[in-house]
């Protein structure tokens, strides 16, 4: 730009210096305001969350909407974004619990990013137990189970567990114990050779939650009988006496030797008595007492 001048006597200046300017807009930061009110909301299930901001920046900035860390999808279900240059608003419908969480309102322009978070908890029926609903077979009548709490417990403490259980081959559940205060329980009274399924639910004031199930077993012994040992073999045979001795089984079904029990019967007889009065756990015994 340069500016001339002209007197009253119609007679022009030389022109001024001239200086250089850049047009463009003015650069502001986004700036927002949210009714602190609801920067900490709580709604029952089934209920519907609005959550609304004013914002302001130049150029206009890009308004986006965050839960738990990841951008809101304008398809994600039950859940609407609507912006104006000036006002945004985002619309949660038919809560249930995985809707609470921590929600962002991001805006960002050439002049810098600014964020404002909600917190939102839906009062509901907790969630499943975490992980795995693990099942230890004792023997062929008893097992037991354990599990974790639910990581969404609904916005109210889990006050019990419910447990239920069914055989693969029908299809309906029926109750062990509706009122668990752990988090493991011992069963009884199974079916030998029967294949079983459980399942376990939380429970807090505004219901019992969603079921985990555990995988099919058979109600079995985790172990077998062990084979026999081998035939023992004598030595130092006395008129009374007699050293014994054996080899270890091949097999051990499953579960480490602890103890034996030597017996005795006469040539002619057909009874069994027992030589030792406590458990052997030596491959060797001298029995006595004989005739």
């Amino acid at each position: 730009f340069r500016i001339t001048a002209k007197n009253g006597a119609g007679v022009w200046s030389t022109p001024s210096e001239s200086i250089t300017i850049l047009a463009q807009d003015v650069i502001e930061a986004p700036t927002a305001f949210i009714n602190p009110q609801l920067k900490s909301t709580t709604v029952q299930a089934g209920e519907t969350v609005v959550i609304d901001a004013d914002y302001y920046g130049k150029p206009l900035p890009e308004v986006r909407w965050l839960k738990d860390g990841k951008e809101i999808e304008k398809s994600t279900p039950r859940m609407e974004i609507k912006s104006t240059i000036t006002h945004t608003t985002l619309t949660v419908r038919d809560c249930t619990r995985v809707d609470g969480g921590h929600y962002d309102m991001s805006l960002s322009n050439i002049g810098g990013v600014t964020s404002i978070s909600v917190n939102v908890k839906v009062l509901d029926r907790p969630g499943p137990p975490d992980g795995l609903l693990r099942v230890k077979v004792v023997s062929a009548e008893k097992c037991n189970l354990h599990w974790s709490p639910p990581l969404n417990d609904g916005g109210s403490t889990i006050t019990h567990y419910v447990l239920e259980k069914r055989e693969t081959s029908r299809v309906t559940w029926t109750g062990v114990d509706p009122h668990i205060e752990a988090v493991s329980y011992k069963v009884t009274k199974l079916v030998p050779g029967k294949e079983y399924i459980f399942r376990i639910a939380a429970v807090n004031k505004f219901g019992v939650g969603e079921f985990l199930e555990s995988e099919p077993f058979v109600a079995q012994n985790p172990f077998k009988t062990p084979s026999a040992p081998s035939t023992p073999t004598a030595s130092a045979v006395t008129g009374d006496s007699v050293v014994l001795a054996w080899e270890r089984p091949e097999s051990d079904g499953g579960s480490e030797i602890d103890g034996y029990i030597l017996e005795k019967c006469d040539k002619e007889g057909v009874r069994w008595t027992k030589c030792n009065k406590r458990r052997l756990n030596d491959l060797r015994f001298r029995c006595t007492g004989l005739t």
